[in-house]
């Protein structure tokens, strides 16, 4: 354990989490607070107890658990002190927390006793890790209930779910046309790159040394996904060093000529996806980048996709976070909904994947890159091959999906979310601020928002539920595990041998996370999803799941889960039904000592039974229903003609023998 991870004993090291609260393997108490309070997002306070440990903020709301929270400190996007020793009212002394999940929580302390300094001292020390100079969490988090790390350096399963040769073999990508080449393995052609590229057959190393050259950051256009039914392909890069001038690179034209020409269905053009608007892809010309011209690649068709660039989706995300928190806005919600612009975004990455996958379920093959290619480029890439291989919708080949397109290719989840750093601040600061700081984005998130648009329009065809999409999210935030951290897959080496993997909790604890709607007997086909605007809704268990006006619509995941474990049951009980009855006719065969065997209805015969016993059940109730039902018109039919015949001057009743009332009971006497 680091010196970081190591509690004073005066802080309540020994003390237990409370119930609904379960510890993880190696989390220990730092601070037990009975004096916080909790105010609500109504500005309603709430007495409780406040515990911190290594890994999580917690409170214990004495009233009831509806108030009772729990916080990741990988979670806290930034903290501050509100009010002083000398500021006036009940509450206004204390710490607000803002985190990355779109929440704030404020805590209000108790000035006299001097319990906000501790909790501040210690949130210093603990939250942001990597900008005190300490490890991150997930070296030190050892897994929840039955899953442990087990000690050494041993690789998890999690860290062993990916493998280049094998999504090779799967895909069925012909070795006579391309190869896995390891140039760069060492990471030396492209750190930001995997160890292992799958490129065309006639470039050697040095054609790759050579393209890489002239594509920023180095990122040459390498294979990610084969069309074994028609050869069709799915490549990525970066933009080219063109300029201003149009610089040429007869290497690279090359290369782009040779993934071209594997294509046996439709050889003679190549698209070019450009996710970027293309005013955008110009102006990256005066730094000395740009995009492929006609001339230079005269095979290739160049389309742009106007998806927007990551400082337009971070605000986008922040107006959405201000419409959802702390309550939304019920009168104004369409109108600030469409101020967001957030689905406009999800729906221009929609449409963009959705076309790069009806081109090549045609036989075209398709190169996609944006400006550094590992953001919206990531977003094209993965939807895409979820909307055609169906092996992706499972929930082993949807972590194989983000571990190829998302870990390998070098997304940087460091900087886009700022995992365990202190720069919180997104925003124009001329002094204060610094490139990191404006590197914050929304665009993993922004892709579990497509998928879960996909979920609720195809949901028979995706293995996965919607709880898994936030699970990873929230885990994601929280840094527990490796599998997200730092920026590339160079530097997460080290933690593959020293922290548990994301996927191996979902391995664990797999049953929570399958899709009861789930059809595996489907015909494995192309999901061809129509975009628009009237299939788009805000993804509300996500963004609203802190409010206290949200109920989550009736599950008919968990409705139908019920109908089948209660089909279930009834079935273990007519077999047990049907077993006792065969032992009792065999016993009382043998008492009367003939032993005639107690013939066993065929599933056929069985269904016949049933249904028509439920045919003369329903029949009968039907019968008895009108029989009533009859029975209460004449009676009323009965009282009226009745109560028309009495006499005016003897005031006795007159028989009507025609009531059918009359005539009943006459026959059945």
């Amino acid at each position: 354990w680091s010196p970081l991870f190591l509690p004073k004993p005066e802080l309540g090291m020994d003390e237990h989490l409370p119930s609904p609260f379960s510890s993880f393997h190696g989390e220990r108490c730092l601070l037990k607070d009975d004096s916080v309070t909790y105010i609500t997002p109504q500005d309603e306070p709430k007495a409780g107890t406040l515990y911190l440990t290594n890994f999580r903020l917690l409170f214990k709301c004495k009233e009831s658990d509806e108030h009772t929270f729990q916080l990741s400190l990988g979670a806290v996007d930034k903290y501050d002190k509100i009010g002083g020793s000398t500021s006036r009212g009940a509450y206004a002394y204390g710490i607000e927390i803002q985190s990355k999940d779109l929440r704030s929580i404020r805590l209000a302390h108790n000035p006299k006793i001097h319990s906000r300094r501790r909790l501040f001292e210690l949130l210093g020390n603990h939250v942001f890790p990597l900008s005190n100079g300490n490890s991150p969490y997930c070296i030190h988090y050892r897994g929840r209930h039955h899953l442990r790390k087990e000690a050494g350096n041993s690789l998890s399963k999690g860290w062993q779910l990916y493998s280049v040769h094998e999504e090779a073999r799967r895909m069925g990508i012909p070795e006579d046309k391309w190869r896995i080449s390891k140039v760069n393995e060492q990471y030396t052609l492209c750190p930001t790159y995997p160890k292992y590229l799958i490129v065309p057959t006639s470039a050697s190393d040095d054609d790759l040394r050579a393209v890489a050259r002239f594509r920023s950051k180095g990122r040459l256009p390498a294979l990610c996904w084969y069309n074994r039914k028609n050869g069709a392909t799915i490549t990525r890069c970066s933009q080219p060093r063109v300029g201003v001038v149009g610089k040429r690179n007869q290497m690279d034209e090359k290369y782009i000529n040779a993934i071209r020409e594997l294509n046996p269905t439709h050889r003679e053009r190549l698209r070019i996806m450009d996710a970027r608007p293309r005013r955008n892809a110009m102006a990256n010309q005066a730094k000395g980048l740009g995009y492929e011209s006609t001339s230079a690649y005269p095979h290739c068709d160049i389309v742009f996709l106007n998806i927007h660039n990551i400082h337009v989706m971070r605000d986008s995300l922040r107006k959405v976070r201000s419409m959802c928190w702390p309550e939304p806005d019920e009168q104004n919600w369409f109108s600030n909904l469409e101020a967001t612009g957030w689905l406009k975004h999800i729906r221009a990455i929609l449409a963009g994947a959705t076309s790069i996958a009806e081109l090549v379920d045609v036989g075209h093959s398709v190169l996609i890159h944006c400006s550094d290619g590992w953001d919206r480029t990531s977003q094209l890439s993965a939807i895409a091959m979820l909307l055609l291989d169906p092996y992706y919708r499972t929930i082993e080949g949807f972590q194989v999906l983000i571990e190829k397109e998302w870990l390998s290719f070098g997304h940087k989840f460091g900087q886009r979310l700022g995992l365990c750093d202190k720069h919180h601040n997104d925003e124009q600061n001329s002094r204060t601020c610094n490139v990191f700081k404006l590197q914050r984005s929304p665009v993993f998130l922004q892709f579990v928002d497509c998928v879960w648009q996909l979920t609720e329009f195809f949901p028979c065809s995706f293995e996965f539920n919607e709880s898994m999409l936030i699970f990873i999210l929230d885990e994601m935030y929280s840094c527990f595990y490796g599998t997200f951290m730092y920026n590339s897959e160079k530097a997460r080496e080290e933690l593959r041998t020293n922290s548990l993997s994301l996927w191996d909790h979902i391995h664990a604890f797999r049953h929570e996370f399958v899709s009861p709607f789930f059809d595996a007997d489907m015909e494995p086909t192309m999901l061809s999803y129509p975009v628009s605007m009237r299939n788009l809704q805000l993804w509300q268990s996500y963004f609203l799941r802190w409010s206290v006006q949200f109920r989550p619509k009736e599950s008919l995941a968990a409705r139908l889960e019920a109908v089948l474990s209660i089909t279930k049951q009834l079935e273990l009980e007519y077999c047990a039904l049907q077993k006792s009855l065969q032992e009792k006719s065999s016993a009382s065969s043998s008492a009367s000592g003939e032993r005639k065997p107690v013939e066993k209805l065929s599933p056929l015969d069985e269904n016949e039974q049933h249904h028509t016993q439920h045919l003369v059940e329903e029949g009968s109730s039907s019968h008895k229903h009108n029989s009533v039902e009859r029975r209460n018109v004449e009676i009323k039919e009965a009282t009226v003609a009745e109560s028309s015949d009495v006499g005016e001057d003897t005031g006795e009743i007159t028989r009507n023998d025609n009531s059918p009332y009359f005539r009943e009971h006459m026959i059945d006497n």
